[in-house]
């Protein structure tokens, strides 16, 4: 497994477009196609591909909240926040979420920022032990979309 990350190119959209989470998983996450589609209208935006040596597995979206232009109350101004996270489900349990995971948090820590922010829906408990086992920790606040808030010093 060599699982890497680079930012979304134009030659990433239509295989990124192919990738799909499990049956199960489609009302945990939104698609890809809309994930590329709003990330123009967030500002501090940002979107990787999640590569597994030469193939395409996964998108990351992840917002700096210090170059947002709408940060409210109660999130951290000094942070990223995991805004979309998606493995194929043809790669998932390899180790590719945990791996991915640990790029951004080291893309965080190079950009000066000292947390990571994320959110997940109460009923997707594979994201929730994934997040925090790699360090999230729910805050005990939900969402205004009734999603669990969750939040990891670095």
């Amino acid at each position: 497994m060599t699982t890497r990350l680079t930012p979304v190119g134009r030659d990433d959209v239509i295989p990124l477009l192919e990738l799909q989470v499990r049956p199960e998983q489609a009302d945990f996450v939104a698609s890809n196609a809309k994930s590329l589609a709003q990330l123009p209208f967030e500002t501090g935006g940002y979107a990787f591909v999640i590569w597994d040596g030469d193939t395409r597995i996964g998108l990351a979206q992840v917002i700096d909240m210090a170059e947002h232009d709408d940060v409210a109350e109660g999130e951290d101004p000094d942070s990223v926040f995991l805004w979309r996270f998606m493995i194929d489900r043809t790669h998932q349990g390899q180790g590719h979420g945990r791996a991915a995971l640990a790029w951004l948090q080291d893309w965080t820590r190079a950009r000066g920022r000292t947390a990571m922010m994320t959110s997940a829906v109460p009923e997707n408990t594979v994201a929730l032990r994934l997040y925090e086992a790699v360090g999230f920790v729910r805050t005990g606040q939900m969402t205004e979309g009734d999603e669990v808030e969750m939040h990891m010093p670095l």
